[in-house]
């Protein structure tokens, strides 16, 4: 194998190394969108009775999650689609230009690192106005 291939190689293996790692956190990630998901309901209810003003904002942050784990699921697809194809480039399966696949694969690590700023983003929020509504509970 020459210099080119051995190096070709190694990223490839890199880059299959990182997406499958991604696998897992979007399984975590599945996770804590439940889990926040779950805490809105919580909150739901108690504000149906106590303070309605609340409503709009609860609203907004549960479809907020709704269109985060429709992000996570499409990043998710995508990224098991590249690990299948990192494994028939590793094994000379399929022809491919190098500079056009790694484009592509930048392309998938700005979506998931796009994704991981909202997701950030959104549990910020959502445990901002989970301690804003605790509030009057405490006193």
């Amino acid at each position: 194998m020459d210099k080119n291939n051995a190096s070709l190689e190694k990223e490839l293996q890199q880059m299959y190394a990182r997406a499958e790692h991604w696998i897992s956190d979007y399984v975590f990630f599945e996770e804590e969108i439940r889990f926040l998901t779950n805490l809105l309901d919580k909150y739901f209810v108690g504000l149906i009775i106590s303070d309605s003003g609340k409503m709009d904002v609860l609203r907004w942050k549960a479809r907020q999650l709704v269109e985060l784990d429709d992000q996570r699921e499409s990043i998710a697809k995508e990224n098991k689609e590249t690990l299948v194809t990192i494994a028939k480039l590793l094994k000379n399966e399929t022809p491919f230009d190098p500079q056009e696949f790694r484009e592509e694969y930048s392309d998938l690590e700005n979506s998931h690192v796009g994704f991981l700023k909202r997701y950030q983003k959104i549990k910020k929020e959502i445990f901002d106005l989970s301690t804003e509504l605790q509030a009057p509970e405490k006193k």
